[in-house]
């Protein structure tokens, strides 16, 4: 304190309030900081509770590629898949299934060691239902074939 002893005290106590009001700021700064952290805490919370009900939702057979979607393309994702596994359950055949991965509007099947025949009806289903991207056939043993198609939703036009 010797250093100061040449302030007056008018001055010291001048220096005092603008030393309190540094750490008053440091610390509401400090809180802000704090808050901000706990918000982006919750809403993280809330995004995986939102993807630990599309995973527990989307059974053992379907896989959602781009997890990290935000709250829309999440219920977007979610309207996609009952949509498109309600339309496969129309055809029992094109509801049998290895994998199915929804990512936003295109669809992708997989299908391994089917019937030839089965794979022809199931291809035939897939075109007049949905658009296909791409479509990858190759046989295996015993007339047996492994299928793999991309598909995209067709919109109906009204």
């Amino acid at each position: 304190m010797d250093e100061y002893n040449f302030l007056s005290i008018e001055q010291r106590t001048n220096l005092y309030k603008r030393a309190k009001n540094i750490d008053r700021s440091f610390y509401l700064s400090l809180l802000l900081v704090l808050l901000i952290f706990l918000f982006r805490l919750y809403s993280f919370r809330n995004q995986i509770k939102e993807l630990n009900l599309i995973i527990e939702s989307s059974r053992n057979k379907a896989v959602f590629n781009n997890l990290t979607m935000d709250k829309n393309n999440i219920s977007r994702s979610i309207n996609t898949y009952m949509n498109i596994t309600n339309m496969l359950k129309e055809n029992k055949e094109s509801y049998d299934f290895d994998k199915l991965m929804v990512e936003n509007n295109v669809i992708k099947i997989e299908n391994y060691l089917i019937d030839s025949a089965k794979a022809a009806n199931l291809i035939n289903y897939y075109e007049k239902n949905f658009k296909v991207l791409n479509l990858h056939m190759e046989d295996s043993s015993d007339n047996k074939v492994n299928l793999i198609m991309e598909l995209e939703v067709i919109k109906n036009e009204k």
